[in-house]
């Protein structure tokens, strides 16, 4: 019998940790300039969502209610991505951000997938 997968073992989870601590990393090196400060802290709070939802709504994982919350999770993903644009726009492409810009794409990514698995399982 295999044992119950954890919302840990699930990739996009994973990779929304290494995100949360690229966030967090860029938080803690802006400037003191406020609007930059406001805008950093709003992406992480989006960024810190997404997984947070993952984990949340894996309890129900085969269910449709996972995919809400696996929607909710993608909506906070493009919240992050809005963010991590304007402060790009504001502070310059720096590798970091494009880095954890592309690392929250690729999440996006994996959590419509697992949405798009679960809900064509479902239908089955």
């Amino acid at each position: 019998m295999r044992g119950r997968v954890s919302y840990k073992d699930i990739k996009a989870w994973q990779l929304n940790q290494v995100c949360i601590r690229s966030a967090l990393d860029f938080l803690k090196e802006t400037p003191g300039d406020y609007a930059i400060q406001h805008i950093a802290k709003q992406l992480f709070r989006a960024i810190s969502s997404i997984g947070a939802n993952i984990a949340e709504g894996h309890d129900s994982r085969e269910g449709k209610e996972f995919c809400r919350y696996l929607s909710i999770a993608v909506r906070s993903a493009i919240e992050s991505d809005h963010w991590l644009s304007t402060l790009e726009n504001l502070t310059g492409a720096s590798e970091d951000l494009k880095k954890l810009t592309a690392d929250n794409i690729e999440v996006i990514k994996m959590v419509k997938g697992l949405r798009k698995a679960i809900e064509e399982k479902r239908t089955l």
